[in-house]
């Protein structure tokens, strides 16, 4: 019965983790080395997971539905509840937009041979169909994604079978430490999750237990999963490896597996998209008091307005956005953490991370940070 409930509990952290980030690893993988990449993967990820840890112990000490602008922005002046809303709204519609861009990408490579037309279409059609199904809030994503899940899994695992047949170890031998910064940019985005943690407690009804275990369990897998993809796809196309990781594969694997590669991505993309989406919609209903179909609108609307102005170089836009936002992001979590800590209306033990846990947190977020503005700033 528990596992049933960390099952559950996990749906909505593997539906908004597990999306377009993970296209780009590969490439994050094969531009670095994968010696390098895995143990990027593996400080990225306890960074993650921590972010998320702090952030389920914040929202648990508060009643009510509120989500990170309304939980963090408690403990929060307001010039850094300012700096903190803009970097929560960039950081989840970047995502969308990689989302749409790449969703796009994907629909084109399954269906314009039957259907013929060109990416536009597919991209307007991906952001159409995934916004009218967002629109149907949390509890139908969590029906959703019961589906959705089981058929990603069997398409990974099909697709992993087809890449082990065409693997060559020499192509997991680069090593090119000068591109380390891009690659945790693109990792920081991978792991992003912090928007699925509230539809988490309230799919838990708060059981604290459940929810660590549930961020503990799904991290894990996450991580297995972001590991075994990038070292099958680098084993076969190696420092050719394309910025989504699966056009690239078609001369080697041929056309009818890298379809049924498009196939995968774009389920995992719309989960992500559903996911962040409904989170998103969820912050200004809850946050800001808007109205549902305004704050759907709203959420909706802007990464179509990127698009259309020309937007659309995805390694840009998930670097830019893990790199940057996604730290500020845990640097004003941790900030908040640890203001609630010195509260005298908070019971102590319900903040039980440890201080310098915290303190080491707040030194990755901010190295993270420093590297990828002076990686921005030398061009």
């Amino acid at each position: 019965m528990e596992a049933r409930q960390v099952w559950t509990g996990m749906r909505p952290l593997l539906g908004t983790v597990i999306g377009v980030g993970i296209f780009g690893l590969p490439y994050a993988f094969a531009q670095v080395g994968f010696a390098i990449g895995l143990v990027a993967l593996v400080a990225v990820g306890f960074l993650s997971l921590m972010a998320l840890l702090l952030y389920s112990d914040l929202i648990l000490i508060r009643n009510g539905h509120g989500r990170y602008l309304s939980v963090v922005g408690h403990e929060l002046n307001g010039v850094e509840k300012v700096l903190a809303g803009i970097a929560y709204f960039g950081a989840h519609y970047g995502a969308l937009l990689a989302y749409v861009i790449v969703g796009g990408s994907f629909a084109h490579a399954v269906f314009s041979q039957f259907l013929g037309g060109s990416e536009l279409i597919y991209l307007l059609v991906f952001w159409l169909v995934g916004s009218l199904l967002a629109g149907g809030g949390l509890s139908f994503l969590v029906r959703l994604q019961g589906i959705l899940f089981p058929l990603i899994l069997l398409l990974v695992i099909i697709h992993a079978f087809v890449l082990a047949h065409h693997m060559s170890v020499s192509n997991l031998a680069s090593f090119q430490p000068q591109n380390t910064v891009l690659s945790l940019g693109i990792l920081l985005f991978a792991f992003s999750g912090l928007s699925a943690v509230p539809d988490m407690r309230d799919i838990l009804k708060r059981n604290r237990k459940l929810m660590r275990r549930s961020l503990i369990v799904g991290m894990t897998v996450i991580g297995i999963l972001y590991a075994v993809f990038s070292f099958l796809v680098v084993g076969v196309t190696g420092v050719g490896t394309s910025s989504e990781a699966i056009t690239g594969l078609a001369p080697i694997i041929g056309p009818l597996a890298e379809s049924l590669g498009s196939l995968l991505g774009l389920g995992i993309v719309m989960s992500a998209y559903l996911s962040t989406t409904v989170s998103l919609t969820n912050a200004l209903v809850y946050d800001w008091r808007m109205g549902y179909l305004l704050a759907w609108g709203a959420v909706v609307a802007l990464p179509m307005i990127f698009v259309l102005a020309g937007a659309t170089n995805f390694i840009s836009v998930i670097g830019l956005t893990g790199g940057i936002l996604g730290s500020l992001l845990g640097i004003f979590l941790i900030l908040a953490y640890e203001r609630a800590r010195i509260s005298h209306d908070i019971p102590k033990n319900t903040l039980s991370i440890p201080q310098w846990l915290v303190l080491l947190t707040f030194f990755m977020y901010s190295g993270m940070l420093l590297l990828t503005i002076t990686e921005l700033v030398q061009g």
